[in-house]
C-alpha cells in the first residue's frame, strides 16, 4: 500500500516568479474587463437610447423592450452552439473559479453581450471572472508551467478583473478625464422594469 502523492513544493525562486507572474496579470485582466464593459455601454447606449430616438421615441417602444432581448437570445444560442465552451459556466452552478480555456473567451463575451447589452437583468460578474481567467490561461501558455501554476494564473486574471477595474476608475478619476473615466466606469446595464420603458 502506497501513500497518497502529495503535490510537489515550490521552491523559494519558483514562487516568486508564480507570486510576480500573477500580479503582471493584473493589469492586462483588469483593462480586458474595463474594454468589455465599456463595449457593453456603448452598445447600450446604440440600442436603448440611439435607436428610440431615430424612430421618433423618447423611450423605447414596447417592440423593443420585447424584440431586443429576443434578439440578445438569438445571440446567446449562437454563442452556445457555434463557439466553442457554450457560452462559459452554466449559471445554476454558481460563480465558476474553474480556469477558462483561451478559446472559450469568443463565447463567453458574445453570450454576455447578449445578455448584458440587449436588456436581460444580468450582473457582469460571471462574464467578467472567465474573461479574467481567460488572461490568465492565455498568458500561462505563454510561459511554461505546471497544471497547478495555471491554475493560480486563472485564477489571478478572474480576480484582477473584477477587483481592479475600481482601481482603473480611481486612476481615471484622479487624473479627471470626463473621457477616460467614461471607458472605464459605464453606467449600469438598463434594466426592463425601468421606469418608462415600453411608453
Amino acid at each position: 500500500m502506497t501513500a497518497a502523492a502529495t503535490p510537489e513544493e515550490l521552491s523559494g525562486r519558483a514562487y516568486l516568479r508564480l507570486v510576480a507572474l500573477g500580479a503582471l496579470i493584473g493589469i492586462p485582466a483588469a483593462l480586458v474587463a474595463a474594454g468589455f464593459l465599456a463595449l457593453v455601454h456603448e452598445l447600450e447606449d446604440v440600442l436603448w437610447h440611439d435607436l428610440p430616438d431615430q424612430l421618433g421615441y423618447s423611450s423605447p417602444p414596447w417592440y423593443l423592450v420585447l424584440g431586443l432581448p429576443m434578439l440578445g437570445a438569438c445571440l446567446v444560442v449562437a454563442a452556445r452552439s457555434l463557439l466553442p465552451g457554450d457560452g462559459g459556466h452554466s449559471p445554476l452552478e454558481g460563480l465558476s473559479a474553474k480556469p477558462t480555456p483561451f478559446a472559450w473567451g469568443p463565447g463567453v463575451a458574445l453570450a454576455a453581450l447578449g445578455t448584458l447589452a440587449f436588456g436581460s437583468v444580468l450582473g457582469p460578474e460571471a462574464p467578467l471572472i472567465a474573461l479574467g481567467s481567460v488572461v490568465g490561461t492565455a498568458a500561462s501558455s505563454l510561459v511554461k508551467l505546471g497544471p497547478r501554476e495555471n491554475a493560480v494564473l486563472a485564477t489571478a486574471g478572474s480576480f484582477s478583473a473584477v477587483r481592479l477595474k475600481p482601481a482603473l476608475t480611481a486612476c481615471a478619476r484622479s487624473i479627471n478625464s470626463r473621457t477616460a473615466s467614461y471607458w472605464v466606469n459605464p453606467p449600469a446595464s438598463p434594466s426592463l422594469s425601468r421606469p418608462g420603458a415600453g411608453a
